[in-house]
């Protein structure tokens, strides 16, 4: 037997010639070769889709950019410039050829806290979207992933939200003249000598804006491609829905009413109180009564609640009482009820009018104010049984320097917050326990620019409120459900721990809010003061501690940016020439760790990341008058437009 390298039918000298057996041997000898090239590149390509660990894959894009082997930090600072340059620019808005610019923040004249954007870029979930594009958590998925991104460029819109409402009022603010309301027919009421006699009011076609699905569509994504082009607004006519010969019908009726009035509204609180009476003269039934349509579509008689208004405002002030919820202090560690609850009484508006309507068909002349009665939703009962035994946690922030209407919004903040009780397995909202930000409620207003006006928004020092309110949940160790840092750096928010920046909270009615979870299984009483010798506020959270310690690492400032070029808006609101400015802000980049240490040893750990965006100085002038007309609003040619790519998919076309 023999035995050798080749099996036996190779070892026969009659199977092969001796040409064939060196051919087998080349072929061999080149399999061999080609075994090692696939396995270098193998190897190669293994190596290859390894380099792109923890880096974008090839040939992604977002907004128009190429973020392709950009680590996820790299990838968000780009996001991030690019997202605050647009912010800063605005957007250009047309209405019949003419173009103005639409500011997309608003921004105090004087503190930095009232500034709000219309939209929200989310970059953490843009950055995790793009991490995650053409990839594979395998190895060799993932390397085909890897591979095929090679030939074919994955485009990925950049997550944002909006408010829609905000940014249609604030088109309105700037074409106040184009949209015209459909007018409905109604009456003209006219007295002479002994009665009031009554005519026709014809009915008018109006025209408004038209923001629909395919306009916020397209508005939509214009923002996810961060696309800086002028959008067009359409306009349509609008009709009115109560024409001639459905008011015809109701003359009869309503001049019978006028000329029966005055008609004479009562309120009584109770049997030992005198009744309280208000007259309603025909002067303003004339001006206010209207046909309306019923749910069935009849026309009737009615009254028009927005002429109301100002009627029912003495009656509402001399009325309604907001119900009040129990508040307690702690003293000598116990509970001690200070403010008990009260009952709260509305006026029923819709309900009163209704019963004035009814009084026009019938000989009566006085009727009574229909009251709403509102329940408190905390009482006294069992105050000392809640569990409030000992301090949780304590925020503090300092408000120095800050304008008086600030200092008073800060005040009335501190009043409706002190002695709230938070449930066990509540979810708290700030803006819930602050509603209404109303001057009615307390509040005071400041001025802000938005666009190229200057106008009063009230509630501005609130984010002092949210700051201090943040950093007392956080040292409770409460679990934070919603927290937005400022847009930009606000020096009344540095951290008291090193004096830097990143662990402020905003709010603004209604979004951003600042909401955590009561999770300690009894209820927390808030404790709010302030020290105005110091100007300093302490939030103090009462409870009974489960063992759990709250902390949080003071702030880090990861990086900084300079301010910008100063911005310069031409308005008509200023005398011609004459400024009114907002500082410049540099920006920055800052982060902490918020831990929650439980009893078992556990830990709960946060990274709060906050980006507060750059800002050139704004300042409005005064137009001054000139011989020839200039664009209006023309933005600084010396600000790149970052990507004015229309994507294909974002031409909307509205028939109106």
């Amino acid at each position: 037997m023999k035995f050798g390298l080749f099996p036996k039918w190779m070892q026969s000298s009659r199977m092969l010639p001796a040409g064939n057996f060196f051919l087998f041997r080349y072929f061999a000898i080149g399999a061999g070769v080609v075994l090692v090239l696939f396995g270098i590149g193998t190897t190669s390509a293994y190596v290859w889709a390894q380099s792109y660990e923890g880096r974008i894959a090839p040939n992604v894009e977002m907004a128009g950019f190429a973020f392709g082997g950009m680590d996820p930090e790299m990838a968000r600072q780009k996001l991030q410039q690019t997202a605050d340059h647009f912010l800063n620019q605005g957007l250009d808005i047309v209405v019949n050829g003419e173009r103005k610019n639409v500011s997309l923040t608003t921004v105090g004249t004087t503190e930095s806290d009232t500034v709000t954007d219309m939209v929200d870029f989310d970059i953490s979930t843009a950055v995790d979207k793009l991490m995650h594009a053409n990839r594979d958590q395998n190895i060799w998925p993932d390397f085909f992933s890897l591979a095929g991104s090679l030939f074919q460029k994955t485009s990925i819109p950049l997550p944002i939200s909006f408010q829609k409402d905000t940014f249609s009022q604030a088109v309105r603010d700037l074409f106040p003249d184009e949209e015209i309301p459909a007018k409905n027919a109604g009456f003209l009421f006219q007295k002479d000598e002994t009665e009031w006699t009554i005519s026709l009011s014809h009915s008018t076609k109006g025209t408004e804006f038209i923001f629909d699905t395919n306009f916020f569509s397209q508005l939509q994504n214009q923002f996810e491609h961060l696309n800086a082009q002028p959008i067009e607004i359409l306009e349509q006519h609008t009709f009115p829905s109560i024409q001639e010969s459905d008011v015809e019908p109701l003359f009869f009726a309503a001049k019978s009413a006028v000329n029966q009035a005055p008609y004479t509204l009562l309120y009584q609180e109770n049997s030992f109180s005198q009744p309280k009476t208000w007259i309603f003269t025909p002067e303003l039934l004339a001006e206010t009564l209207e046909p309306s349509h019923e749910s069935n579509g009849t026309v009737i008689l009615s009254l028009s609640l927005d002429h109301l208004s100002s009627f029912f405002e003495p009656i509402i002030k001399e009325i309604e009482k907001q119900p009040t919820d129990a508040r307690f202090t702690i003293e000598n560690g116990k509970v001690v009820e200070f403010q008990k609850s009260v009952s709260g009484i509305k006026v029923d508006k819709q309900a009163t009018v209704q019963q004035m309507i009814s009084m026009f068909h019938t000989e009566e002349k006085q009727t009574s104010i229909v009251v709403i009665k509102i329940e408190p939703e905390m009482t006294v009962d069992n105050a000392n049984h809640l569990g409030i035994k000992e301090i949780l946690g304590v925020g503090t922030s300092n408000y120095k320097g800050s304008p008086t209407n600030r200092i008073k919004n800060i005040r009335n903040g501190v009043r409706l917050l002190n002695g709230i009780l938070i449930k066990p397995n509540e979810e708290f909202s700030l803006l819930a326990a602050l509603r209404p930000i109303e001057i009615e409620n307390g509040y005071y207003p400041e001025m802000v620019i938005k666009g190229n006006k200057i106008i009063p928004e009230v509630g501005g020092g609130l984010c002092q409120i949210g700051t201090t309110t943040f950093r007392a949940a956080m040292l409770s160790g409460l679990p934070i459900l919603e927290r937005q840092n400022h847009s930009l750096l606000v020096r009344y928010y540095n951290d008291p721990q090193n004096g830097k920046p990143g662990s402020d909270a905003t709010i603004y009615d209604p979004a951003p809010d600042l909401r955590f979870f009561n999770d300690t299984e009894n209820t927390i009483l808030f404790q709010a003061e302030m020290n105005e010798e110091t100007q300093d506020i302490f939030f103090t959270f009462w409870g009974m501690s489960d063992g759990r310690k709250g902390s949080y690492t003071p702030p880090e400032v990861l990086r900084s940016f300079p301010a910008g070029e100063p911005k310069m808006i031409e308005t008509d609101t200023l005398p011609p020439g004459k400024e009114e400015c907002k500082s410049a802000f540099s920006g920055a980049d800052t982060s902490f760790v918020y831990t929650i240490e439980r009893p078992n040893g556990t830990k709960d750990e946060q990274i709060f990341t906050s980006h507060y965006r750059s800002m050139p100085k704004m300042c409005l002038v005064g137009k001054m008058p000139v011989e020839e007309s200039t664009p209006e609003n023309e933005i600084d040619p010396s600000i790149e437009i970052t990507n004015t790519q229309v994507p294909e998919d974002s031409h909307t076309k509205t028939d109106g």
